[in-house]
């Protein structure tokens, strides 16, 4: 894939299985092994079922049927997530990743002048 991670919405299949899959999430930890996975999803129509949720990531992608709705802030958003993905496959904690976002994002507002109304 690229830069960017597909967007909430996108409907899927990965490759050996034809069941599509709405991607409903990013970066989910397995609960069963402790492994992060970069997108959550769910069987489609169906909808979305949280003892059913399916993780997987990009390259497990086999067909993309559908992309998600994209604006300028989910275009952004996406690519952040997957700047976040690269760095955790590269052994940084994801504590270490949200501080120093939290800490750019807040300084990066105040630089323009924004305020959290």
């Amino acid at each position: 894939m690229n830069d960017r991670m597909l967007p909430i919405g996108s409907i899927v299949t990965l490759k050996g299985n034809p069941a599509r899959l709405m991607i409903v999430g990013y970066i989910a930890r397995s609960e069963e092994n402790g492994k992060i996975y970069h997108y959550c999803a769910c069987h489609y129509p169906e909808g979305l079922d949280v003892k059913k949720q399916i993780l997987f990531n990009a390259d497990d992608i086999d067909v993309i049927f559908f992309i998600g709705y994209q604006n300028k802030k989910s275009l952004l958003t996406t690519r952040l997530i997957k700047e976040c993905i690269n760095r955790l496959e590269k052994g940084e904690t994801i504590e270490k990743i949200l501080e120093e976002t939290v800490l750019k994002t807040l300084k990066e507002k105040k630089e323009v002048g924004e305020n959290n109304d």
